[in-house]
């Protein structure tokens, strides 16, 4: 028995070191092309218009706690403690997400109408445009499910290939001839790739995607709401410091 236990111990550290490799990896690949990105978008923009950019992706990205609700753990929490109720669960968590989202643009958009100045021309039209990403980031509800079920491969290969795809995009932007809003489209791209893809390896693996949703119970929305109410004032604490 203590050979087995062992056993079983040992398998659990490998797969604990697997799926925290996997999450490094998406993590590292996020950061680096990013951080590479920036330096490129940077350099080629100049100082002025890279400015205008920079500060369309403040505005959005003060508000976007909203988008998250914070339901990041509290959805793995309800669809462990629930498996039978995970198409309701996700489907709650989405319409959360996509309130909240809402929010977020409105919030994001109205911002950038009354700070509007001539040093900022064109940034709320671009902030209109990423506000978009966040809609779409509602639907990132798949990759809680995917967790539950330790699909951190899956996951990981599904947003790599996303800001892979997008970075392309970004990098050809900055060689046309209107190169801040084709940005603010390749931001809502890679939204709508992650979106896309997260769904697909869940249909792939576990059999549920978007059709398999159920209408939302009422009851437990509530609820859920409540539950992510301290979480999102944690957030709305960080996100003003």
């Amino acid at each position: 028995m203590a050979i087995h236990a062992a056993q079983d111990k040992t398998k659990l550290w490998v797969k604990a070191r697997h799926d925290a490799l996997w999450q490094l990896v998406e993590r590292g690949a996020r950061t680096g092309l990013g951080f590479i990105l920036s330096i490129m978008i940077a350099r080629e923009l100049g100082p002025a218009v890279f400015g205008v950019y920079s500060y369309a992706l403040a505005t959005v990205a003060l508000f976007a706690f909203l988008g998250q609700a914070g339901l990041e753990a509290l959805l793995v929490r309800e669809l462990i403690r629930e498996p039978s109720r995970a198409t309701f669960t996700l489907s709650e968590g989405f319409v959360l997400r996509l309130g909240g989202a809402g929010c977020a643009a409105i919030g994001a958009i109205g911002t950038a109408i009354l700070a509007a100045s001539n040093k900022t021309h064109g940034a709320t039209l671009l902030v209109c445009i990423m506000s978009i990403s966040g809609l779409l980031q509602a639907g990132y509800v798949a990759e809680a499910l995917l967790q539950v079920n330790r699909q951190f491969a899956g996951i990981t290969l599904a947003k790599v290939s996303a800001y892979g795809i997008a970075g392309a995009l970004r990098i050809v932007a900055l060689f046309l001839p209107s190169p801040l809003l084709y940005l603010a489209f390749a931001a809502v791209a890679e939204s709508l790739l992650c979106f896309l893809l997260l769904w697909w390896v869940c249909r792939r693996q576990l059999a549920v995607g978007l059709a398999s949703l159920h209408k939302p119970n009422f009851g437990h929305l509530v609820a859920m709401a409540r539950l992510a109410m301290p979480l999102l004032l944690s957030a709305f604490t960080v996100a003003v410091y």
